[in-house]
């Protein structure tokens, strides 16, 4: 999981008919205002590029649809106590990363071609209830990715780990391997 953050539009009157009964509007006070809140995601194309599977109900999908950039806040706390079976000496210490830019949609093929379905299911089991194209879904979903433009890693402690942007090439360039190594 991690954090992700929008922007409401700076109208906050938007509706979704799908979900209408679900959603009321956002306050007008809220328009232009961050919101971050804790979302499923996943490797499944191993390109840097995290898979979300994007509800129709959801705040974050619905400012992202709207024209908002986005930003990802994930961390290894929560990986390090499961690995290790006890929490860290200090969370500060443990690497964690903001990924900033867009969702954009995928295509039926890229779902295909990346087996997004097994995937994601494998990393979130629950995530079955809330499959894009099941009528029995309680909220419509779409299959998105983040598109990452920009990288700020914290390593740990300044003192010892680096600290500041990737070269995002470099981003580009990291594949599963080498961030199960981490």
């Amino acid at each position: 999981t991690g954090v992700l953050s929008t922007i409401f539009p700076p109208s906050a009157n938007r509706s979704s008919p799908a979900d209408a009964h679900v959603l009321a509007s956002p306050p007008s006070s809220v328009a232009s205002a961050p919101i971050a809140l804790p979302d499923y995601l996943a490797d499944c194309e191993d390109t840097g590029n995290p898979t979300v599977l994007a509800l129709s109900v959801s705040t974050s999908t619905r400012n992202a649809v709207a024209g908002s950039n986005v930003s990802l806040a994930i961390s290894w706390w929560d990986t390090y106590s499961r690995l290790t079976h006890h929490d860290p000496w200090s969370a500060a210490n443990l690497p964690r990363a903001s990924l900033i830019g867009y969702l954009e949609e995928m295509s039926d093929k890229d779902v295909e071609v990346n087996d997004i379905v097994a995937c994601y299911t494998r990393v979130h089991r629950d995530s079955r209830l809330w499959l894009p194209g099941d009528s029995s879904a309680p909220h419509e979903g779409v299959w998105m990715r983040m598109v990452v433009q920009e990288v700020y890693w914290i390593g740990g402690f300044g003192d010892r780990n680096f600290i500041g942007w990737f070269d995002p090439k470099e981003w580009k360039g990291i594949r599963r391997k080498d961030w199960e190594e981490v």
